[in-house]
């Protein structure tokens, strides 16, 4: 199942560009609130981290009114800190989560435009690639925390645009397949990011 989603994404990210009418390439960067979800209830994030993610976009036109794809390759680092009782449940571990990879957005755009095109809203979503360029796995006396290499996602969220030329942004991330997970001597914890984003993107 994980390999069809994969490879509807890429097919999505890829489609032919002669059936957009007009193609805008652009830098977007923004910044994130990010915490953690796990399958187990004694398994929680102590507190969002704030993290960053930067790179190129490009959007596209659609022939249908109003209807647009942008698409991304971002630097995304992701920071999260939680806590879990050991197999006894007398004590608990603190992990440090660090992740660094490349986020591959592919959204779907629904807006309009007002005052010769200076102003617009939009509302936005799509699923989104993880390819984990770097993670930190863990080591603790009751469990170990180790990353997965690839994992999907999805996101959405609303925008306006300014001046024709920039973007900003407010969506809500949030994985699907697991980032993660925690193994203990009794089981397999998965784990997954969550996010509240803040973006800005210019487009020449």
């Amino acid at each position: 199942m994980k390999k069809i989603l994969i490879s509807l994404f890429l097919c999505l990210v890829f489609v032919n560009t002669e059936c957009f009418a007009q193609v805008e390439f652009g830098i977007k960067t923004g910044v994130s609130l990010t915490s953690m979800s796990f399958d187990d209830k004694d398994y929680g994030s102590e507190h969002p981290d704030l993290n960053y993610f930067v790179g190129p976009v490009a959007k596209f036109e659609l022939p249908i009114k109003c209807l647009g794809i942008e698409v991304g390759v971002l630097y995304d680092y992701k920071k999260s800190s939680f806590e879990a009782l050991n197999t006894t449940g007398d004590a608990w571990y603190f992990y440090d989560i660090e992740q660094k990879q490349l986020l591959i957005p592919a959204n779907l755009r629904l807006g309009f435009s007002l005052f010769k095109d200076n102003l617009g809203f939009y509302l936005f979503a799509g699923p989104q690639l993880g390819i984990v360029l770097e993670g930190k796995d863990i080591n603790k006396e009751d469990g170990n925390w180790s990353h997965n290499n690839f994992n999907l996602g999805a996101n959405f969220g609303v925008g306006t645009t300014l001046f024709k030329h920039l973007d900003l942004a407010l969506s809500l991330s949030a994985d699907i397949t697991k980032a993660g997970e925690v193994k203990t001597n009794n089981n397999k914890i998965a784990g997954k990011f969550g996010a509240i984003q803040l973006s800005l993107g210019c487009y020449f």
